[in-house]
């Protein structure tokens, strides 16, 4: 992902407040930007004086000064995406809504992307907006949002009689504005308010507080978001423990926006933010008699603690653990669509095969499951059943495969009971996240190479990104799938895989039996040192924006 140096870098433009005290506001958006390799032009929309325990004076600039800062970017560097902050006035957020549409109309690429950071007040208690600049920010500017990040009292201040609303209703508020996806942060929100308290009776004021105490451990972001696919559900990382965290709000955002213009949609941008803010709260130091700033570094991508759980509940401890895969395993891993292929493949000293049948009779596809399974156990194989998990589960499989969108449907529960192996696909970061909440037995990931089995929105990963994967993912083996043959299949496990998916190049070819033979002798190649780099890139066709 990091370019040459002759290359040009992405821009994002930051519209936002200096803070004097350097911790947050446009200080804190040109360090996020700077960890994720993209450059940084920053636009002064208001000028405010401040230090670590107190904002004494906003200012904000002349609607004719912004309008020229922005005007003279426009002649040498459009972004590639935008992020504003504190904006100081509703001339000023005007002056931002019209460039936005101006930017878009003439980009040939299409929407460019922009983040809203609502900035209604500060955590010493200053206040920013008043109500004009409120129903400006609802009604001009998140109608043309990419992707929103307030906090929970930020998501209140737009919506009427929200103050028991929690971070999900308030997402689906913010989306009705127009907004294409919305993460509500929530990493400073486990302590109830005063007004809540109010209004809970003692018993569901102790079962609250009980909550509240299981959550303490994990910081809380909700994201509600659109890909094609169900986006919503918790993103959930252990706390980072320290007393500085000014700025946090602004690196989380414009991490977003660095992401959104190196490519990645809004779920996956959400997910990069929040590893790197969790890096930034690692490296955060004292500057003040105050909270310190947060200070996110290159490399945040690398490191795995970073990585967030995404799963429908508030995340706790992973009840879930999947069993390992057997030793046995390494290597090829057949993806066949009958029992007779089956019966071919493991005569072949396959020991690693997946049925995938879609679309099959209910009593045709008892009868092919039954088989494969004898088969299997009759030569020390192992046999994974695609979607298929009930069946599996009543024949006695030795695992299931799911995809993505049947993560919603299956009976976790029980597959986790029955001791099967679990195995789910994944092409993207917000995508991993997801199957890493279920500890499964190992995640594919994919398209390696282009497939022409199936159409798929997902640009193929290569090497590099597999290399990321299996690196980053060192506790979860993972199974590299998608257009391989027996050249692609060796690479892929010098890149690290613990297994490689084969389709096509087995069932379709004129002599599957050296094929066999050859993409067994790729896959017994002893893995090399991958070299990954520092960050995947893009994996999904950049829809959303």
């Amino acid at each position: 992902m990091t370019p040459a140096s002759a290359a040009r870098r992405p821009i994002v433009w930051t519209i936002s407040g200096t803070d004097s005290g350097g911790g947050a506001g446009l200080h804190a958006d040109t360090r996020a930007l700077d960890a994720f390799g993209v450059h940084g032009a920053c636009a002064v929309a208001a000028v405010t004086a401040q230090h670590s325990t107190a904002v004494t004076r906003i200012e904000p600039v002349p609607a004719e000064v912004l309008d020229a800062q922005l005007a003279a970017l426009s002649d040498d560097m459009p972004p590639d995406a935008i992020k504003t902050g504190l904006l100081g006035s509703l001339d000023n957020l005007r002056v931002v809504a019209g460039w936005v549409r101006r930017l878009r109309e003439r980009s040939p690429q299409g929407a460019i992307p922009l983040v809203v950071d609502p900035v209604f007040g500060a955590t010493t208690g200053a206040a920013f907006v008043d109500d004009a600049l409120r129903a400006a920010y609802r009604d001009e500017l998140l109608p043309l949002a990419t992707l929103a990040t307030p906090n929970v009292a930020e998501a209140r201040a737009l919506v009427p009689s929200s103050q028991l609303l929690g971070p999900e209703a308030l997402a689906r508020a913010w989306r009705a504005f127009g907004v294409r996806a919305v993460a509500v942060t929530g990493g400073d929100s486990n302590r109830l308010a005063d007004d809540e308290i109010e209004h809970l009776s003692t018993g569901k004021l102790a079962s609250r507080l009980a909550e509240i105490d299981a959550r303490a451990a994990w910081a809380h972001d909700w994201l509600d978001a659109e890909h094609g696919l169900r986006t919503r559900g918790w993103l959930a990382s252990r706390r980072i423990e320290t007393a500085h965290d000014h700025g946090t709000g602004c690196v989380f955002a414009s991490s977003a926006a660095a992401a959104l213009a190196h490519g990645f949609v809004a779920a996956d941008a959400v997910v990069l933010a929040k590893m790197a803010t969790c890096e930034g709260l690692r490296h955060a130091y004292a500057a003040g008699r105050g909270a310190g700033p947060v200070a996110p570094r290159a490399g945040f991508a690398s490191r795995l603690a970073n990585l967030p759980a995404f799963n429908p509940l508030p995340h706790g401890p992973s009840r879930f653990a999947f069993p390992e895969m057997p030793g046995h395993t390494r290597g090829l891993y057949a993806i066949v669509d009958s029992s007779d292929w089956v019966a071919r493949v493991l005569a072949a000293g396959v020991r690693l095969v997946q049925l995938r049948i879609k679309d099959a009779p209910a009593d045709a596809l008892v009868r092919e499951i039954r088989s494969a399974i004898v088969l299997a156990r009759a030569a020390g194989a192992t046999l994974i059943v695609n979607d298929h998990w009930e069946l599996a589960l009543e024949l006695g499989a030795d695992g299931v495969h799911l995809g993505q969108e049947d993560l919603d449907h299956a009976d976790i529960d029980a597959l986790h009971h029955a001791r099967l192996l679990l195995g789910i696909s994944t092409h993207s970061y917000w995508e991993v996240c997801r199957a890493r909440a279920w500890r499964p037995s190992y995640v594919a990931c994919g398209p390696i190479h282009a497939t022409a089995l199936k159409q798929m929105p997902w640009i193929p990963q290569g090497d590099a990104n597999l290399a990321y994967w299996c690196t980053l993912l060192h506790d979860t083996p993972v199974v590299a799938i998608g257009g391989m043959d027996a050249a692609r299949a060796r690479d892929a496990m010098r890149a690290g895989a613990w297994a490689v998916a084969v389709v096509g190049a087995i069932t379709r070819s004129d002599d599957p039996h050296a094929a066999l033979a050859a993409l067994r002798d790729a896959t017994a190649t002893t893995p090399a040192e991958p070299h990954p780099p520092s960050i995947a890139r893009s994996t999904l066709a950049a829809i959303g924006h």
